[in-house]
């Protein structure tokens, strides 16, 4: 099975990291009894169970230094999202810089207003 595309939606959300938190808080007692250190791709990282979603609960593992989790295992069909070689560098203002025209995706157009645009 190929892995399923990461479409960024949870990032898109006006603030993910409460999106994250109070979906991990709905069964706190799980994910802080099996949380376990562990290594992904030759750095530290944090694996744990999430709360059940849709009838099943993933291993998820989360790098230690940057937070960012590299790996979705579901209990039946395996991996189905990693990602490898996480960096601790930290982009430049010039990475995101984009001098061209904004197109709105249809994804945004139903979640924000016709006139908003990202700073």
């Amino acid at each position: 099975m190929a892995p399923t595309v990461f479409e960024l939606s949870a990032l898109t959300r006006p603030d993910p990291d409460a999106y994250w938190r109070s979906w991990l808080l709905t069964d706190a007692t799980i994910v802080e009894s099996t949380v376990e250190p562990t290594e992904h791709d030759g750095r530290a990282a944090w694996r744990f169970v999430a709360p059940e979603v849709e009838g099943a609960q993933c291993l998820l593992t989360v790098d230690a230094a940057s937070g960012v989790l590299v790996r979705a295992e579901h209990p039946e069909i395996g991996v189905v999202k990693e990602w490898q070689d996480v960096s601790d560098e930290v982009p430049d203002d010039e990475t995101f810089t984009y001098d061209g025209e904004w197109t709105r995706a249809a994804e945004f157009s139903r979640r924000y207003p016709p006139d908003w645009h990202p700073a």
